[in-house]
């Protein structure tokens, strides 16, 4: 049977909890996906089905074991345009002076190598952009305007990339939740013990989002969701009508 591959799996790098706040309050405002995805770096997406996590685990145990942790800087926010009308904005999350400037491109390509398959991060050519997607747009100046307001406002956020976690999700309509994390540098993995959490952190209660939404993106949080295809996004309005969105790269 040919090797498998599917949407409702990562491999990813997903920020310590306690690091999340100033990038999950972007996405409260910006990102039609926060209801589904925890904040994260997608290094191999689709990913192997669930039931094969466990010979996965052990493979990136030994692929990892090539990569010492390294510390990571979000200070710009960049983007990606799809379309006159459909645009991504993402956080960099640059390697620190005294990491590899290649360190995500090794970490990806180790990873690759261990699933030969997974290549959907790469298959576009070019090196592999390690991005923290934090919202979606039909308008480049509404991106020009974050950008220009976190210029004025935003604190470097640094983290460590220490390890990567397989996620998944039951279905379309379901959160993302973490069974396993993987060290670099070659520390044993860790599951998760049940009942398994999302990791995110999230404030006390979503707000609406910003003035320039539409009537769909005021919908409440737990009301946007997804489809299975990583070039779709359905978002319920309040009405219960919906509307289709070609809009992102995850």
């Amino acid at each position: 049977m040919p090797p498998r591959k599917v949407h409702t799996t990562s491999l990813c790098w997903v920020p310590a909890v306690d690091q999340q706040e100033p990038i999950q309050r972007l996405r409260v405002e910006h990102d039609r996906q926060i209801g589904r995805w925890p904040p994260h770096v997608n290094v191999l997406y689709p990913f192997v089905p669930i039931d094969e996590f466990e010979e996965a685990v052990t493979r990136l145990s030994h692929a990892l074991a090539a990569i010492p942790a390294f510390d990571v800087a979000m200070c710009r926010l960049q983007r990606f345009t799809h379309g006159k009308k459909s645009l991504t904005a993402w956080l960099a999350p640059e390697p620190d002076a005294a990491s590899p400037p290649d360190a995500w491109q090794t970490l990806q390509a180790l990873c690759q190598r261990a699933f030969p398959h997974c290549t959907d991060q790469t298959d576009r050519g070019g090196a592999f952009v390690a991005h923290l997607t934090v919202g979606q747009f039909t308008q480049a100046d509404l991106v020009d305007q974050l950008q220009a307001s976190l210029e004025r406002s935003w604190q470097p956020l640094r983290c460590a990339v220490g390890s990567l976690v397989l996620i998944s999700r039951a279905g379309q309509d379901q959160p993302f939740l973490v069974h396993w994390r993987v060290p670099l540098g070659g520390d044993a993995p860790q599951r998760a013990a049940p009942p398994l959490e999302r990791g995110v952190w999230l404030p006390d209660e979503p707000t609406e989002r910003g003035p320039d939404a539409s009537a769909a993106e005021r919908a409440p949080l737990a009301e946007v969701d997804a489809a299975a295809d990583p070039l779709r996004v359905t978002v319920a309005a309040n009405t219960d009508a919906t509307m289709s969105l070609v809009v992102e790269v995850r």
